[in-house]
């Protein structure tokens, strides 16, 4: 009986590793840039800090993590162009709140947008804020 039990374990441990392999996503590439002032990702507010970007090509998911300070962000993008001269770019839009927000990530073979609420880019009058800030992060392989 003991013997039974122990290969059912055995067969069952098997059968989540398989399950969860077949969910596991490959975030490549990473991206790092050094983000200077306080951001939203998403509806996340974050610090400034030394941040890296893990990129999913197939789903664009990113997941947004800052190892010193231990904070990060999963984001859900949609598909967008990539950066014509090979060059990883990070573009935050200045919100109604004067914050900024990541608006999109671009490099070489990636491209990905996060969707801005409607009322995030807008000041109180009703007109659109224009106040953009692009910062170049480094591709890692």
């Amino acid at each position: 009986m003991n013997r039974n039990f122990r290969s059912l374990v055995v067969l069952a441990l098997l059968a989540l590793a398989l399950h969860a392999a077949t969910f596991a996503q490959d975030f490549s590439p990473m991206v790092r840039a050094h983000i200077p002032f306080p951001f939203y990702a998403g509806a996340k507010s974050l610090p400034p800090g030394d941040y890296t970007l893990a990129i999913n090509r197939q789903t664009r998911n990113v997941a947004i993590f800052e190892y010193d300070k231990g904070i990060g962000v999963f984001l859900l993008g949609s598909p967008s162009d990539a950066s014509i001269n090979g060059v990883a770019l990070l573009t935050f839009q200045r919100n109604s709140e004067g914050v900024y927000a990541l608006q999109k990530v671009q490099g070489p073979d990636i491209g990905v947008n996060f969707p801005a609420s409607e009322t995030s880019s807008l000041r109180a009058d009703g007109r659109p804020v224009n106040d953009v800030q692009v910062i170049v992060a480094q591709v890692m392989r």
